[in-house]
């Protein structure tokens, strides 16, 4: 009797010992994730609302983004409105971004027009990172997956206009 109630404990012991290991592993991975997510920002280029790529540093060291890939290259991120990073960032050349300690930086999205005008194809936004202060064994990264279409409807729903399609969303 006392030795079913001793198996019992350790059972109990060991299954709580690989879910703490488990927790720490995820922890220290996802908890100092950057966040990498899509914003909306009301009457910024010639009073339109325009979809930008939100970036924030969550740590208390520098964020290197090694680079940020659009498959396929529908909506692609420039490192400001000028004609020279539209231009670059329209042929996919994207060099370092760092990030400071809690920085948060906006990236506009530039929408590169399809030959068959087709909005609704899915687009996958990565950006890859590393820590400045550790390297891991692996790559990094964080995705967005979106559409033009989905990015055109928050633009509408931000000047709170009726989107044209619910579905997208």
């Amino acid at each position: 009797m006392f030795e079913d109630a001793a198996e019992v404990v350790k059972i109990v012991g060991s299954i709580g010992g690989f879910a703490s290991a488990a927790f720490l592993v995820w922890d220290r991975i996802i908890r100092c994730q950057p966040i990498f997510a899509l914003h909306i920002v009301s009457g910024t280029v010639q009073g339109n609302n325009h979809a930008y790529l939100r970036l924030k540093n969550v740590m208390d060291e520098d964020v290197i983004i090694d680079g940020i890939v659009s498959e396929p290259p529908y909506l692609v991120p420039a490192l400001d409105h000028e004609l020279d990073s539209i231009a670059i960032a329209s042929i996919g050349k994207m060099g370092l971004i760092i990030l400071a300690p809690r920085e948060d930086r906006i990236l506009p999205l530039v929408i590169l027009s399809r030959a068959d005008g087709d909005e609704t194809v899915l687009v996958k936004i990565t950006a890859s990172w590393r820590r400045t202060r550790r390297r891991w064994p692996w790559p990094l990264t964080a995705t967005i997956r979106t559409s033009v279409q989905a990015v055109r409807e928050l633009e509408r729903a931000r000047l709170g206009q009726k989107p044209l399609s619910i579905t997208t969303l």
